[in-house]
């Protein structure tokens, strides 16, 4: 975790001041990162790339999991998303 820290130290000086509410920090879930944004960046908003876990998702579950999870991400309403987990957890309760 601290190199990820010393990162975004010098990611927010070079960018200026990071630490505020309106930046995100979108990222591909690596490890130590989440603790060091919570620790350097506490006013961000961290995000998660939904290719990234995606492919975690498939190396996981399969591939029949793959239409499921976009209807998740693109689901406008939470119906519609307790709907689409409904049927994931009809193909894997995990």
């Amino acid at each position: 975790m601290e190199h990820w820290g010393w990162f975004l130290d010098n990611l927010s000086h070079a960018l200026g001041d990071l630490n505020k509410r309106g930046t995100v920090i979108m990222s591909d879930r690596q490890k130590g990162l989440n603790r060091a944004i919570e620790e350097h960046l506490p006013l961000a908003t961290e995000a998660y790339c939904c290719k990234h876990i995606e492919r975690n998702m498939l190396v996981v579950f399969g591939d029949e999991v793959k239409g499921l999870f976009w209807r998740l991400v693109y689901a406008r309403t939470k119906e519609k998303f307790e709907v689409a987990m409904e049927e994931l957890r009809g193909i894997n309760p995990r």
